[in-house]
């Protein structure tokens, strides 16, 4: 029989533990880490892929960098 997993679920308890791991980092006098998104062109997918990236990255305490590059690739 297969198992269901919550996959919600799963990822906020990554997401905590990630969490946790940041601030014990951190604590010890170390930098952050840190999370570049780089975004080449307008294209709505690409852009609420990495909109999400970076949202679970501010909850888990990354430093957070965005560079968007508005070029043409035909």
């Amino acid at each position: 029989m297969a198992t269901i997993i919550d996959g919600r679920a799963m990822a906020k308890h990554v997401k905590d533990e990630l969490k946790a791991e940041v601030k014990q980092w951190i604590s010890k006098g170390n930098r952050p880490p840190r999370l570049t998104a780089i975004l080449v062109g307008n294209v709505a997918a690409s852009d609420a892929y990495v909109r999400n990236k970076m949202k679970a990255a501010d909850y888990i305490g990354l430093v957070l960098q965005f560079r968007l590059l508005l070029i043409s690739l035909k």
